[in-house]
C-alpha cells in the first residue's frame, strides 16, 4: 500500500509529513470554504484532495521499432523469425502483447496472467533472466529490486516514494503490418503525482533515461531513451545478448503540467472571481 499523500495533496506521504501545496491566509477565505491546514498553521488548504497531473503528447516511431525487431531477431541464415521478434518486443517492454508480465509468462504470453501484478522482482528473477533488468517497465516499476537490500521492505519503501498513477490513450491510425504511412501516431500520457520532481522527473530521469540505473553503465531505457545509439542487454546463461545502435523510437511532441483542485478548491476559486 502507498501512502495517499503521494497522490493527494493534504494527506501524509511516504515521509510522514505533506508535500508542498498552495495555502491561503485565512483571511482570504471568511466564508471559510477550505479546510484548515493539517499540518497545524494558520492558513487554510487550497490544495487538499488536490493533486498535480503531468501530460505528454509521446510522438511513437511504429515503423522504426518494427525494423528494429525485425533486424535483430532474424534467424543465422538471415531468414524473418516472428516468434524471436515477439519475444525480443517482450523483452525491451517486461510485459507480452496481452499485459502479462515476463516474471508470470516467462515462456511465452499467457491471456490468463494479463491481470496478475502482485509479484516481485527479486527472488523470482534477480539476474534477469526472465524479465531483463533493463526492460521499459522493470525500470519505470523496479518494485523490489533497488538497494537497500534488494527483496526487502527497504526496497519496497524507496520504491513507494517514486510512484505515479499513469494511464495513456493511443492517438492516429493503427499501422498495418509492413506499411511505413508517415502518420503522427503515438500516445498521450497522463500521471498523477502530488510531488513532480520527487515522482514523474525522478522516474523519467534516474530510472528510465539514465544509463546507469541499477548498476548499468551504457544503457537506457529501449522503448523512451533520449539516445539515438542506444542499446539493450538482454541477460542469458552462458552468454548475455547486446542489441546495439538502437534508434530513438519515442520524442516528446508536447507537454505541460496542471493543478487539479479539489471540489472545496473549486468553489472557493468560484466563489474568488468577480
Amino acid at each position: 500500500m502507498v501512502k495517499p499523500g503521494e497522490f493527494l495533496l493534504g494527506y501524509p506521504n511516504e515521509y510522514g509529513g505533506y508535500t508542498d501545496r498552495p495555502l491561503v491566509d485565512d483571511w482570504r477565505d471568511p466564508a471559510a470554504l477550505l479546510p484548515l491546514d493539517p499540518s497545524g498553521t494558520p492558513r487554510r488548504d487550497l490544495g487538499r484532495n488536490g493533486t498535480y497531473l503531468v501530460f505528454r503528447q509521446l510522438r511513437q516511431d511504429v515503423p522504426a521499432f518494427r525494423a528494429s525487431l525485425a533486424a535483430l531477431s532474424r534467424d543465422p541464415d538471415g531468414a524473418p523469425n516472428p516468434r524471436a521478434r515477439e519475444r525480443l518486443a517482450a523483452q525491451m517492454i517486461g510485459r507480452w502483447p496481452s499485459g502479462a508480465s515476463l516474471i508470470e509468462a516467462p515462456g511465452g504470453d499467457d491471456t490468463s496472467k494479463a491481470g496478475e501484478n502482485e509479484f516481485r522482482y527479486h527472488a523470482a528473477d534477480p539476474a534477469g533472466l526472465r524479465c531483463p533488468i533493463g526492460a521499459h517497465v522493470r525500470r519505470a516499476n523496479p518494485r523490489d529490486a533497488l538497494a537497500p537490500k534488494p527483496g526487502t521492505e527497504n526496497s519496497l519503501e524507496v520504491n513507494r516514494r517514486h510512484r505515479l498513477i499513469r494511464r495513456g490513450r493511443c492517438y492516429g491510425p493503427c499501422l498495418v503490418e509492413g506499411e511505413n504511412d508517415g502518420a503522427d501516431r503515438g500516445l498521450m500520457f497522463i500521471a498523477v503525482n502530488a510531488n513532480i520532481s520527487r515522482q514523474f522527473e525522478f522516474v523519467q530521469h534516474s530510472w528510465l533515461i539514465d544509463p546507469r540505473f541499477n548498476g548499468f553503465t551504457d544503457q537506457a531505457d529501449p522503448l523512451i531513451s533520449a539516445s539515438d545509439q542506444n542499446q539493450f542487454v538482454v541477460p542469458a546463461d552462458p552468454l548475455r545478448r547486446r542489441c546495439s545502435g538502437l534508434p530513438r523510437f519515442v520524442t516528446v511532441a508536447g507537454g505541460s503540467y496542471f493543478f487539479l483542485p479539489g471540489i472545496r478548491a473549486l468553489h472557493y476559486l468560484a466563489e474568488s472571481m468577480p
